[in-house]
């Protein structure tokens, strides 16, 4: 007997959703009904109905037979599992012990077809009339048989496609209505559960984004060559079949006597080589190129066989050899657009990014539904550095497969590139988790995994989620993906810059010039690289932090040499002469700022700030007093309007009127300087005598009243 187990209570929502998956199944919906089932054995693995069901629509027999042991181990007593247990002839009658099904006894006729007919009199009465009507049907039996037969070899391939379709075993499941099994009690394996459909802010990469978004898994589908006549031998059929279902062993197992069957086709050796591929291994691997070869002799521009080689080529990390086999597909097809991908992607891998878009917007003409064509097209114009494009391309990828993850990552790039931080990192988060482990990167990045660029890989994602943290002020958590990213593929210029100017931040200067003196010597003959121009400002700063000036100007110097109307450049140089005493430097780049177009509020600021200190350092008082002012007049920060106040009281002391010297009062003796007939008089005139005195004295200080001069 089974013990009650916690899983025994559905909610109203699983069990609509189980009623739903077993009406797409019982109505041909399969894939329905599969993607249905497999999200509810997600939330409660233990329910045996869910398997037994799972086993009528999934597509091998290897499927079916784990999900009905599954069925059988949680509940021993099921009718439906073991009886698929023994259609699959993983259980023999005897060991399932199944009810007793009706004979033809249970059901026999009480009376004789003869005496009913007796009975019923008319023409049946007669045995004459039904010896004939007997003959009748045996005749039109005949007849019947003797068409179906002509129509086997007149239409082979209709024939297989109505009477041999393949083979999956039919299991009778349970009724429809989800009734609450007793389930034995065992262990439970730790399935996380979604409560509400959509994304969270951090997602597990152990669960889909399918299951997250409750939409049903896209299932790849691989590229299948299309025969044009098929041989109708059964084992030639049979492995083609087998083909089909992804059943290797079948396939290698049959694979002689399909060659025996069409030894003119390409068909069998390539069948034969995609099963040793997919099994892979070195041993594999190499047959499978010889296969490949083999079906490439019979037919050279057989395209699927080429682009099949080069797969094996790329398992083999020959890369040169998978390039070419690439091309050949694309001279013998030039529409076969996973050849376009992949090449696409060898391309990107060596940094040869215009060449993987041209190939990606080729896709793109010839698949633009394709998810995950416009995804990669989107990761290829970011790559070129053209993050609008990159935007638009992600937007109508995600549309079409809300859980494509290079979808996810392409335009969180192009949203970091584009100024939106925070949905930046919220992209980048998603596609960090599922793109930082090694199966991962193997899904969706096939070619980089192979050719041992899956760290560099992984840790160009991680930097862009970290420059995404660190944007939007999350800089503990950024440090720490940058030192990740770092320590799986240090030669990231991105990542030592982004992480220099935190350390910069923290005021941790000598790491953080450890991490742009790095950027430079890699990167100091590529002036074109927009993180070489960073570096030199980061290592400035930590300079100017430091009180070494001379060292900090050769660094803005340098900045300014690759970009002359970069305002931090500038700015950055301007305080270097300030501070190595080079006032006059100082002003006059300070000011060449003042007309440069891109710089914004903030940067001006900063600018007449400095260039009033500059001023004062020149003595020059009234030129920095109006540069003071204009801060006091302007948005300025608060800590920059209280130094621009402090400043300008500084310049001009609280004396509001000058000091009132008292003119000393014309004596009322006349002056006894001889004058030639002069009269002596109380107001100050211009005299002859060149004796000085009286002038001396009047011009010693001034008179709150004007004196009149002649």
């Amino acid at each position: 007997m089974r013990a009650a187990s916690p899983h025994d209570t559905l909610c109203p929502m699983s069990v609509e959703m189980f009623n739903e998956a077993v009406r797409a199944a019982k109505s041909g919906q399969r894939r329905r009904a599969r993607d249905l089932l497999t999200r509810l054995i997600k939330t409660d693995p233990e329910k045996v109905d869910y398997w037994v069901w799972l086993s009528t629509v999934v597509d091998s027999e290897k499927e079916q037979l784990f999900c009905l042991q599954k069925a059988i181990k949680l509940d021993p007593n099921s009718v439906a599992a073991r009886r698929g247990l023994v259609m699959l002839g993983a259980l023999s009658p005897e060991e399932a012990a199944l009810p007793r099904t009706l004979t033809f006894d249970d059901v026999r006729p009480s009376p004789p077809v003869s005496r009913a007919a007796q009975v019923a009199g008319g023409f049946w009465a007669d045995p004459r009339n039904r010896v004939r009507a007997l003959l009748a049907v045996a005749l039109l039996a005949l007849t019947l048989v003797s068409g179906m037969l002509a129509f086997r070899f007149v239409a082979p391939q209709a024939w297989n496609a109505i009477f041999n379709p393949p083979r999956i075993v039919v299991i009778t499941p349970p009724t429809a209505t989800a009734t609450l099994t007793l389930t034995p009690t065992v262990t439970p394996t730790e399935t996380p559960r979604i409560e509400t459909c959509g994304l969270p802010m951090q997602v597990n990469p152990a669960i889909s984004l399918s299951t997250y978004l409750c939409v049903p898994e896209p299932t790849p589908r691989p590229f299948v060559p299309t025969e044009a006549v098929m041989p109708i031998q059964e084992a030639y059929r049979l492995v083609r079949d087998a083909y089909f279902r992804g059943q290797w062993d079948a396939v290698r197992r049959l694979s002689d006597q399909a060659k025996n069957a069409a030894p003119d086709s390409p068909y069998p050796y390539f069948y034969l080589a995609e099963a040793l591929r997919n099994q892979g291994g070195a041993a594999n691997l190499r047959t499978a190129v010889n296969e490949y070869a083999q079906a490439l002799a019979r037919n050279s521009s057989f395209a699927p066989a080429l682009y099949g080689r080069a797969l094996a080529q790329l398992a083999q990390a020959n890369g040169n050899e998978a390039l070419r086999d690439l091309d050949r597909t694309l001279q013998a097809d030039p529409a076969f657009v996973p050849a376009l991908v992949l090449r696409a992607e060898i391309f990107s891998v060596n940094a040869n990014f215009p060449r993987a878009l041209q190939d990606l917007q080729q896709a793109q003409a010839l698949a633009a539904d394709d998810a995950n064509v416009l995804a990669r097209l989107a990761l290829a114009y970011a790559d070129n550095g053209q993050p609008q494009e990159a935007l638009a391309q992600a937007e109508q990828a995600l549309a079409l497969d809300p859980t494509h993850v290079i979808g996810y990552y392409a335009r969180g790039r192009a949203l970091l590139e584009t100024g939106v931080p925070e949905a930046a990192a919220r992209d980048l988060a998603i596609a960090s988790a599922y793109l930082t482990d090694a199966a991962g990167l193997r899904r969706w990045f096939p070619a980089a995994a192979a050719l041992n660029f899956g760290d560099a890989y992984i840790a160009q994602t991680l930097t862009a989620y970290g420059r995404a943290l660190a944007a939007t002020g999350q800089d503990e958590t950024a440090l720490a993906v940058l030192n990740d990213a770092l320590s799986r593929f240090a030669a990231l210029p991105a990542a030592r810059v982004t992480r220099g100017q935190l350390l910069l931040k923290v005021g941790r200067y000598e790491d953080a010039r450890a991490d742009f003196n790095a950027v430079i010597a890699a990167l100091q003959r590529d002036t074109d690289d927009p993180w070489l121009l960073e570096a030199y400002l980061g290592n400035g700063e930590a300079l100017l932090a430091t009180d070494r000036p001379e060292g900090a100007l050769s660094n803005f110097i340098a900045a300014t040499r690759i970009a002359p109307q970069s305002v931090a450049a500038q700015l950055g140089l301007g305080r270097a002469y300030l501070a190595s005493g080079q006032a006059d430097e100082a002003v006059e780049t300070l000011t060449a700022v003042l007309t440069n177009e891109n710089a914004g509020t903030a940067e001006l600021t900063q600018v007449r700030l400095w260039r009033a200190r500059a001023y004062e350092a020149l003595g020059k008082r009234t030129e920095a007093a109006a540069d003071w002012q204009a801060l006091t007049e302007t948005d300025a920060p608060p800590e920059v309007a209280a130094t621009a106040a402090a400043a300008l009281t500084a310049l001009s002391p609280p004396t509001a009127r000058p000091t009132q010297t008292p003119t000393p009062a014309p004596s009322a003796t006349p002056t006894r300087t001889p004058t030639a007939g002069v009269t002596p008089s109380t107001t100050r005139t211009s005299s002859l005598t060149p004796t000085p005195t009286l002038m001396s004295s009047a011009t010693a200080t001034r008179s709150a009243t004007p004196t009149r001069t002649p």
